[in-house]
């Protein structure tokens, strides 16, 4: 029987994404999640480092070796790639190195896929607004049904804003102020007037998983869970009397998110606040699942 698998890693500005699942269904998936902090592996003239650009040929080589009988290996990039001033540099030792496309999304890319992966979260008829929240960048889609009415990037995410306000945790009354408002500042959009919520990413993931554990709940999918606008003040409120070593400790935390996820977690509630939304859908699917499923309907056409 021929094999099936594609493997896809997204190298995001806070951690990579490992993805496998066969091509046709995208059956027996299988998801990774790596530290890598390429956000804050970059110079002051924009260059990720040396270091950095090890690290992404590292993580591709060990995970070929891992993954030796997949059929396809995708790679993508988003913020931090598409900042980087040596981009085509990275991009070219990936290619001599292991013989792949190191394909970097557009903002405009990025936003579409992470729509794609929680669309069937979207009620039919209904007004919605898809967000994912990265390591440097926030993504945003208007849907209306099934059609896209307008994208928007932001670029500032949970790693950029830890590193310019936070600096450390438990987390100072100015140094939260100071995050709020520059929350408030960059995140401006035309609201619609009405709307769900629905939303990806790590920071996500990591915050539904702490309020279902916190509730009693069985956390091992996070899928279509309800995050309340109470349940965010909870955990914002917990976050910021804590050290990194007390929010490591609090069940269904994320070790590697524990700097950023009182940055995150604001970000979620200023969406909340800016809709006039009780709660927001979180969905543990979004860029990387959009770039495979588009993957597959492109195979399907050939």
């Amino acid at each position: 029987m021929k094999n099936d698998k594609r493997v896809l890693i997204e190298f995001g500005s806070n951690m990579a994404k490992i993805m496998s699942a066969d091509s046709k269904d995208m059956k027996n998936e299988n998801l990774q999640r790596l530290p890598l902090r390429l956000a804050t592996l970059m110079d002051d003239s924009g260059k990720i480092s040396e270091k950095g650009i090890l690290a992404i040929l590292n993580l591709i080589g060990d995970t070929k070796i891992r993954n030796a009988d997949a059929q396809e290996f995708i790679l993508v990039g988003t913020e931090a790639l598409r900042r980087a001033s040596n981009q085509q540099e990275i991009r070219a030792r990936v290619k001599q190195d292991y013989g792949l496309d190191l394909r970097v999304l557009s903002p405009q890319e990025e936003a579409e896929a992470a729509y794609r992966g929680m669309k069937h979260l979207i009620s039919k008829g209904k007004r919605a607004v898809c967000f994912d929240i990265g390591g440097s960048s926030i993504e945003l889609v208007k849907v209306y049904g099934n059609r896209i009415e307008s994208m928007l990037s932001f670029p500032m995410g949970a790693v950029d804003l830890y590193h310019d306000q936070v600096h450390g945790m438990p987390i100072s009354n100015c140094a939260y102020t100071g995050l709020r408002l520059q929350i408030e500042k960059t995140l401006r959009w035309k609201v619609p007037s009405e709307c769900n919520l629905i939303g990806s990413g790590g920071s996500v993931h990591t915050c539904a998983k702490v309020a279902m554990m916190n509730a009693g709940i069985d956390s091992s999918d996070i899928e279509g869970y309800r995050i309340t606008k109470g349940e965010l003040l909870r955990q914002s409120q917990v976050y910021r009397a804590l050290d990194i070593d007390g929010i490591i400790k609090i069940p269904g935390m994320d070790p590697s998110r524990a700097d950023i996820i009182l940055p995150a977690v604001m970000i979620m509630r200023h969406l909340l606040d800016q809709t006039g939304q009780p709660y927001f859908v979180a969905s543990r699917r979004g860029v990387r699942h959009g770039v495979f499923l588009k993957e597959i309907e492109k195979g399907s056409r050939t």
